[in-house]
């Protein structure tokens, strides 16, 4: 419902081009990135290589073994190639990436002394831990695609693309952060998929077919105080289609009306053992928590209706209707022994959406501003909780569990704005206000939907970014400076006060000269204030455990970049 971040590689060249750039910075931060292209002399051959390597010291240690905590250590690249043959309407483009992260835990602190560790006072540093475990947080990723474009004749297309993905992650996650066993977690996890799509397309709107496969799961291994060792073993496996057609209609020389239909069918099965042990060995099983094998099929089907409205050359409205959706499934972490519910699948999530908006020029277009009212209304928002249990021995419990919260609605206000009235200067921003409240979230048969709060809300958020360039020392000197604010949220579905975040404000600078075109070199900032914001959160008082996790600290690099 946040949306998304979209990356859009860039497409393949018919000349020689390439780019690099260096980043020095706080933390021992060492950056550099580069990538280079060329075509055959008739074009028809192309390809373009890039890579990435970025590394920075720990914001934090782990004072267990003194190695680093919150650092980064990934590597990246990605080759693409491509055929254009101009004796035929089509083209052919391939890519193949790999990234390879092998950067430490992540660096938190407690809130509080943990109740079985009495004598451990939590430490001033909001990334120092203590951690006995080993310092692993690594991830592979990898993929390919192809797609192969033909031209039919006028605007029509038809377009076929293939795409595989695949990741290993191996880590280590120590909830207390002490050497001492009380909440400590190995776990590997891994995933596969494949998806096939064919679109025919015209200037005005597209249809197409989607296929997907895949899997995904791993394997996780509890140590709660040296005495309690449970396995959790699960995977996964989905298949799903999608129909779907988009279409834009020229009503009138001011009115357009966009249509859209998507119709998925999805099935999804989940082959589950979780166990205890006798020892953290994991090899001699005690007990089962949960044994399925169990099989989900759904079907949806979402309209979109849009109708704009061309005011005039400098405004636009329109008016939106859609709807969302994002299929249920099963929790691999279920626990059926002591929480029997568990291993019910949990719902499909719907998001019926009503948007109001409006795109304009103002002030002789300088000033380009935008705006939106929407209204959400959520079934079945589906949460990631912690579910807490009584063991046979007394002793409490919990496991991570997936719910449907029931019914919610979720309304805002959105603008943005970007104003130049010269050629040297520029300032955005943007404002969002939203009232998210849930109307049914059922607990044991009680509607609780006036206790609870969306997680990871902000009622307010806003950015202002002011940007000045001018003529200095044979070139440009850009000059850039930023805040952004966010009003308080609960990172975490329990709604601890304790890990609540207060509202904040960042403020983020830079300076970049530009001998040319091609060469620049830039100082920036960020957090320049060192504000101490927390991102994320445990509170499982059955393990003693009360930790926030922040944001990253004050931080200054420079940086050079060539374009060739």
């Amino acid at each position: 419902i946040g949306g998304a971040v979209k990356y859009v590689s860039k497409p393949l060249g018919t000349g020689f081009s390439g780019q690099a750039s260096a980043t020095l910075g706080s933390f021992g931060q060492v950056q550099a990135k580069g990538a280079v292209g060329g075509a055959s002399s008739d074009g028809e051959l192309r390809g373009r290589v890039a890579f990435a390597m970025l590394q920075r010291d720990g914001f934090g240690t782990n004072l267990s073994d003194a190695s680093e905590v919150s650092d980064q250590d990934t590597t990246a690249a990605r080759l693409s190639l491509g055929w254009f043959p101009k004796s035929l309407p089509m083209d052919l483009q391939f890519s193949l990436d790999d990234t390879r992260d092998q950067s430490g835990m992540r660096g938190f602190q407690r809130l509080a002394p943990n109740r079985f560790v009495p004598g451990d006072v939590p430490m001033s540093s909001r990334y120092d831990i203590k951690s006995g475990m080993p310092n692993q947080n690594h991830t592979d990723s990898s993929g390919h695609a192809l797609t192969a474009n033909w031209r039919l004749g006028g605007d029509w297309a038809l377009k076929y693309i293939y795409s595989h993905r695949e990741s290993d992650t191996d880590t280590a996650i120590d909830f207390d952060g002490l050497p001492n066993k009380i909440a400590d977690v190995l776990a590997t996890y891994t995933d596969a998929s494949d998806s096939h799509e064919l679109q025919l397309s015209s200037g005005k709107g597209v249809i197409g077919i989607y296929r997907f496969s895949g899997d995904a799961g791993g394997r996780v291994r509890n140590n709660f105080f040296n005495a309690i060792f449970g396995d959790t073993n699960g995977r996964v496996y989905t298949t799903g289609t999608a129909v779907f057609g988009d279409y834009e209609w020229e009503l009138t020389p001011s009115f357009n009306l966009s249509t859209g239909l998507r119709w998925t069918e999805e099935e999804k099965r989940a082959v589950v053992l979780n166990r205890s042990f006798s020892n953290d060995s994991f090899t001699v099983p005690v007990a089962t928590a949960t044994d399925f094998d169990k099989t989900r099929k759904v079907d949806n089907l979402s309209p979109r209706l849009s109708l704009g409205y061309e005011m005039s050359a400098a405004t636009k409205l329109y008016a939106t209707v859609s709807r969302g959706f994002k299929s249920g499934g099963y929790n691999i972490r279920a626990n059926v022994a002591a929480v029997p519910d568990s291993a019910k699948p949990f719902e499909d999530e719907e998001l019926d959406s009503v948007e109001l908006g409006a795109k304009m020029l103002l002030a002789g277009g300088t000033l380009e501003l935008n705006t939106a009212l929407f209204h959400n209304n959520y079934k079945n928002v589906q949460l990631s909780v912690f579910t807490s249990y009584t063991q046979p021995n007394g002793q409490p419990g919990f496991f991570g569990d997936f719910t449907n919260a029931g019914r919610a609605n979720v309304d805002g206000l959105e603008l943005e704005f970007i104003w130049r009235p010269s050629s040297s200067f520029q300032l955005r921003g943007n404002y969002s206000h939203i009232k998210a409240k849930y109307k049914e979230y059922m607990d044991r048969g009680v509607n609780v939907a006036s206790q609870k709060q969306f997680s990871n809300t902000p009622k307010d958020s806003a950015a202002v970014d002011a940007e000045y360039r001018f003529a200095a020392f044979g070139g440009e000197l850009r000059t850039r400076l930023g805040a952004s604010y966010r009003s308080k949220v609960y990172p975490t579905t329990d709604l601890s006060e304790a890990i609540a975040q207060p509202g904040y404000t960042l403020v983020n600078a830079g300076i970049t000269w530009a001998k040319d075109k091609n060469l620049s070199f830039s100082l920036q900032g960020s957090n320049l204030t060192d504000k101490a914001y927390r991102t994320d959160g445990y509170n499982i008082p059955a393990l003693g455990v009360l930790n926030g996790f922040y944001g990253a600290p004050r931080q200054v690099s420079l940086g050079v970049s060539y374009r060739l």
